[in-house]
């Protein structure tokens, strides 16, 4: 039995019936190169070898004792790995538009709370012998750095699976059971104990963080983004239970060239592009571009360097997208220079007083007060905290097996909040950069005319990198590599 932290807490506290918390990992498998029909029966029991040997994956949410304190973590007595698997036929011709219908329609499910939160979707017969495992996993459970080293050990062929507390041969092992009240109740007391012990220094702490924070702000050349800062958009909106989705791939050297020519880094070559692919989508629906919008982007907390596979350690920072400047060079520019103030900022907030202001997150009225949010529909009125979400994850660099087939590109996608109806996140993987876009029919009925601006969008920064560089020939790469697999687009 483990407590939930405030972080992991909050994401069960945040999830409404428009809004579930989880994230999603969307697998496309060439099984046409695998060197035996793919067999879903053997699937299965090479999962549920492998998920055994991580112990988040086998672990539910229990709600503390009269909302006590927070939920904990416990083995989940009635395990069984065929309760998280289905499969689903596609629509012919089973191209990317087909797959990506059947991801949208997972993604509107919440994961059921009385098991452990997470689910696998297997879509065979795709186009050109593919096939996909759509991963959805809550986000209590994993933040994007767990979520790349849990995947990498589930599709890990080098070296046979260790399972959790192994028994030795013979032995018998005593089935997990949920813990009863009285065990809850000492938990929560012990927690509440901790936090009210904690709180003269956090106070102090704040105090001196915020004031601090408030004289770099003072300090810096670049006002910082802050939340409500962004124009209302068609992307903000209240949420319907109904998702969205699309996905395109971007070629990582034009990137990593883009980055090096403009003396940035890679995320703000893809937030450039993100930037270029909006205002084209906004001057295409006659929405005005002339304020920059405010995205809200997850960023690792510093020293989280060591392999882990459960937890959040995430931090957040506000950037502005230029969508006003017409000029792609210039809006690079422009976001790197946000962005590092940005962060300069974020390294002022210590992460150790964030997460102890987030452990006192109310249990009772944290929830109530979203649900009530959400139920008013205040977001089609007022301004929204942010625009969109942004994130960048670095995914596992060498292709990922799993028996004999091959995973071919990994595309990855996190959830929305009330008023935000745009997540663009994008998946590292194999030297390409997988991009999933989540929306909603009323913030984006069509994602696939967004999305499919990215790869113009890039191709839009190469030619102008290209153009100024000293060689001046203009020429540029294609922005899109080439799957083959787009047998659904017209």
């Amino acid at each position: 039995m483990e407590p939930l932290s405030g972080l992991d807490a909050r994401f069960l506290y945040s999830e409404t019936a428009h809004a579930p918390m989880h994230t999603m990992k969307i697998a496309v498998i060439d099984a046409a190169a695998s060197a035996s029909p793919f067999d879903p029966e053997a699937f299965v029991a090479t999962l549920d070898e492998r998920v055994r040997t991580l112990p988040p994956l086998l672990r539910r949410p229990v709600p503390m004792a009269f909302g006590m304190g927070h939920p904990v973590w416990v083995d989940d007595p009635d395990f069984a790995v065929r309760n998280h698997i289905a499969i689903r036929a596609v629509d012919p011709p089973g191209g990317d538009r087909e797959l990506a219908r059947i991801v949208a329609e997972v993604a509107s499910t919440p994961l059921p709370r009385d098991r452990p939160l997470w689910a696998v979707t297997l879509v065979a017969d795709l186009a050109d012998g593919r096939m996909a495992a759509i991963g959805k996993i809550h986000h209590s459970v994993a933040d994007g750095a767990a979520t790349v080293e849990m995947l990498s050990r589930v599709l890990n062929d080098h070296g046979p699976a260790n399972p959790v507390n192994p028994a030795e041969p013979g032995a018998t092992t005593a089935a997990p059971a949920l813990p009863d009240r009285r065990g809850l109740r000492r938990v929560a007391t012990r927690a509440r104990r901790a936090k009210v012990r904690m709180l003269p220094g956090l106070a102090a702490a704040s105090t001196r963080n915020t004031a601090m924070t408030a004289w770099r702000r003072w300090r810096s050349p670049i006002r910082t983004a802050k939340p409500f800062d962004g124009p209302r958009t068609s992307l903000n909106v209240s949420l319907p239970s109904e998702r969205t989705f699309a996905m395109t791939t971007l070629a990582l050297p034009d990137l990593l060239a883009v980055r090096q020519a403009l003396g940035g880094t890679l995320n703000d070559a893809y937030l450039a592009v993100c930037t270029g692919a909006l205002r084209h989508y906004f001057l295409a629906r006659d929405e005005p571009v002339d304020r920059a919008l405010v995205a809200s982007v997850p960023i690792g907390v510093r020293g989280d360097n060591a392999p882990r596979t459960s937890g959040n350690r995430v931090d957040n920072m506000y950037v502005r997208l230029p969508v006003q400047l017409a000029d792609p060079a210039a809006r690079f520019r422009a976001i790197h220079a946000d962005a590092a103030a940005a962060r300069e900022l974020r390294d002022v907030m210590d992460p150790v007083i964030v997460a102890r202001r987030v452990e006192l997150t109310p249990t009772h009225l944290y929830p109530v007060a979203l649900r009530l949010f959400a139920a008013s529909k205040m977001a089609d009125r007022m301004r929204p905290p942010v625009n969109l979400i942004v994130s960048n994850v670095a995914g596992p660099r060498d292709r990922l097996h799993l028996g004999s087939t091959v995973l071919d590109s990994i595309f990855s996608v996190g959830p929305l909040l009330e008023g935000v109806g745009l997540n663009l996140t994008a998946w590292s993987y194999a030297g390409g950069m997988h991009v999933g876009a989540l929306g909603s029919p009323d913030s984006l009925a069509d994602p696939w005319a967004l999305v499919d601006r990215l790869p113009e969008a890039l191709d839009e920064l190469v030619t102008t990198t290209s153009s100024a560089s000293s060689n001046g020939d203009g020429t540029a790469r294609s922005g899109r590599t080439h799957t083959g697999h787009d047998a659904g687009s017209p």
